[in-house]
């Protein structure tokens, strides 16, 4: 058992969890070195997702992984965006190739490299998508509290 899991922070997280179940993320997250699709972005970026996956006709595996990579690149609330897009692929899966994919857990680094390459193109070819940049912001804030101090940028 972890110490503190019954405490007040404990306790408040919790409660925010479940307060946050199944809504978008109204914060800005960090998958790893990158930052997540803006949250205010969000919605309209999952409705027309949403669009796009009830128009998808004839479809070959590689268009339902990309799919899945799409969600996982999208990141849309707080937990559970692994399990949530694990269970999307299995239903296009399901829908369109009548079949389980299962991810192997002796491959996931396999498998999290595909979403990273994935990621990459995506933020290539979809330029007016916008991600949280937490390098950007970090670099900022240095900036701001140098400038708030007097001091000289060298």
């Amino acid at each position: 058992m972890v110490q503190g899991w019954g405490g007040t922070r404990s306790k408040k997280i919790r409660e925010r969890m479940i307060e946050a179940s199944g809504a978008y993320r109204k914060c800005e997250v960090r998958i790893g070195l990158n930052g997540g699709v803006l949250a205010s972005r969000i919605p309209k970026y999952m409705k027309d997702f949403c669009i796009r996956l009830g128009e998808m006709e004839d479809v070959l595996e590689e268009e339902v992984w990309n799919a899945h990579h799409e969600f996982e690149t999208m990141h849309p609330f707080i937990d559970w965006n692994g399990r949530t897009g694990r269970l999307l692929l299995n239903w296009l899966s399901l829908r369109h190739l009548g079949e389980f994919t299962i991810v192997d857990p002796e491959k996931r680094q396999e498998y999290y490299k595909r979403i990273e390459e994935f990621k990459e193109r995506y933020r290539t070819n979809n330029p007016k998508i916008e991600f949280y940049s937490p390098i950007r912001e970090l670099t900022m804030q240095m900036f701001l509290h140098h400038e708030l101090d007097g001091g000289d940028i060298k």
